[in-house]
C-alpha cells in the first residue's frame, strides 16, 4: 500500500476494498460480524483511535471509515529536519480487523505509514 495520509483537523472519509487471498477478486462482506480500524502511535503501539467500518458494498467487498474533525485533531503531525527536506515523519500505523459470522477466516491488514498532513492537503 502506498502513503497513507490524514488531513489534521479535518473531517476524512476512505473506503477500502477487501480482495480475496491471492487473488484480485474482491472479498463478499455480505456475512462480516464485524470490521474494525484502529490507528495506534508507531513507537508505543497505544491506540488512539478504534472506528467500526461501515460495509458500502458487502459483494463487492468495499467498506468505508469516517473520521470526525475531533478525531483528526487527537493525531500529531511532525516533520524531519531541514536536511530531509521537512518530509513528514511517521508516527502512526493502522491496522483493519473483519471477522465473519460464518466459517470465513478472520482477515487483518497492516497499514505501516499513517502520516498527518498539517495542510489537510
Amino acid at each position: 500500500m502506498g502513503k497513507f495520509v490524514i488531513p489534521k483537523g479535518n473531517a476524512f472519509s476512505f473506503t477500502f476494498r477487501l480482495n480475496q487471498k491471492d487473488s484480485f477478486e474482491p472479498q463478499d462482506l455480505t456475512h462480516v460480524g464485524s470490521a474494525v480500524f484502529e490507528i495506534f502511535e508507531e513507537e508505543s503501539t497505544d491506540t488512539i483511535i478504534t472506528k467500526q467500518c461501515m460495509i458500502t458494498d458487502p459483494p463487492g467487498g468495499m467498506f468505508q471509515v469516517s473520521l470526525t474533525a475531533a478525531e483528526t485533531n487527537l493525531l500529531e503531525c511532525k516533520r524531519a529536519d531541514p536536511e530531509d527536506r521537512y518530509f513528514l515523519r511517521v508516527m502512526y500505523n493502522a491496522t483493519i480487523d473483519v471477522s465473519f459470522t460464518d466459517n470465513t477466516l478472520p482477515v487483518s491488514a497492516f497499514i505501516r505509514e499513517v502520516l498527518v498532513s498539517p495542510t489537510g492537503v
